[in-house]
């Protein structure tokens, strides 16, 4: 009987402590998940934040370059003759079909890349070593001034021109990023429409295209949590990882995420979750979306830019 009445006070005793034991382990560990959550959502947000207003910056310059070098009036007065519509495009056609195999001192390629436009651009590229390439074409789409040999003679067939020649003045088109083949990198494109008010009215005289390059770019945006154990990357849509902050050796787009990592993202807000990572198991990752930061003058409006997420994660088990 006393052996029956110690044991029925030892459980007495042990099962409240036990629940409580195991509550507090699970209340416990769902609150530190959701804190170190939020510790990821901050760290992404801050390097969103930081890119964006970064981006902005390299937008803005040669924004402000543009009005600065008058640009716009420089191609204007560098138009050509116009023949009939069916001449200029059987030219074009006929020197974007050759141009591949001109050699950079070739007089067709020399005059777009030795003439006073292509000179003020190299300048400014030296000045900005983040752009890879500059060029400029006239209204039409034909190349008239460049860093570099362009890949093609003839823009007009690009996105980029195309959505820069029909914006008015005061909009920047940013796509996401592409590997540029004329530059050899993998890239951030942006163009901007180029005016001269006593030239076609309203309609831009030519569109100039800057090519910033991403790992000088990318290597500039530092780490918001000094903790080895948080990882910072910015990843594309497609889950293709572009920066690994801190890690030189990454090399981009070689490395992605899973379509079901990615489909966490898709509200295009902040935000945090649990998810698995292949060679690393489950973790706690951090989301939010890279945008172009709103300059508050509002002087210049952003289109474009493909979605990117900067993200920051650790593993769960830590």
């Amino acid at each position: 009987i006393r052996s029956k009445f110690i044991g029925i006070l030892v459980i007495a005793s042990l099962l409240p402590l036990t629940v409580a034991l195991i509550s507090f382990n699970w209340f416990g560990e769902q609150y530190y998940r959701r804190s170190q959550g939020t510790i990821c959502q901050t760290a992404a947000s801050q390097v969103a934040l930081s890119i964006s207003s970064s981006l902005r910056h390299e937008v803005d310059l040669l924004d402000e370059w543009i009005g600065l070098s008058k640009i716009g009036p420089q191609v204007a007065a560098m138009e050509k003759p116009d023949l009939p519509e069916s001449g200029i495009q059987a030219a074009v056609d006929l020197l974007d079909a050759r141009w591949p195999s001109l050699p950079d001192d070739s007089p067709e390629v020399a005059a777009c890349l030795q003439n006073e436009l292509a000179r003020h651009l190299k300048e400014f590229q030296k000045r900005n070593p983040k752009f890879a390439e500059l060029l400029v074409t006239d209204r039409v789409g034909r190349l008239v001034a460049a860093t570099n040999k362009t890949t093609d003679y003839w823009q007009a067939d690009e996105r980029w021109w195309q959505e820069s020649e029909k914006s008015a003045a005061g909009i920047a088109y940013v796509e996401g990023l592409t590997f540029d083949e004329s530059s050899g990198s993998d890239s951030i494109e942006l163009s901007i429409p180029l005016f001269d008010p006593e030239a076609h009215g309203n309609k831009p005289v030519g569109v100039l295209k800057g090519i910033l390059s991403v790992m000088p770019f990318f290597s500039k945006i530092h780490p918001t949590i000094g903790d080895v154990k948080t990882v910072q990357e910015v990843v594309l849509g497609s889950g293709e990882i572009v920066s690994r902050l801190g890690d030189p050796e990454l090399v981009p787009l070689r490395e992605r995420f899973s379509p079901a990592v990615m489909n966490k993202f898709q509200a295009l807000q902040p935000g945090w979750t649990l998810a698995h990572l292949a060679g690393t198991g489950r973790i706690i990752v951090g989301y939010a979306p890279i945008g172009v930061a709103i300059d508050s003058g509002e002087d210049l409006r952003i289109q474009g830019l493909k979605p990117m997420w900067a993200i920051a994660y650790r593993e769960d088990r830590e």
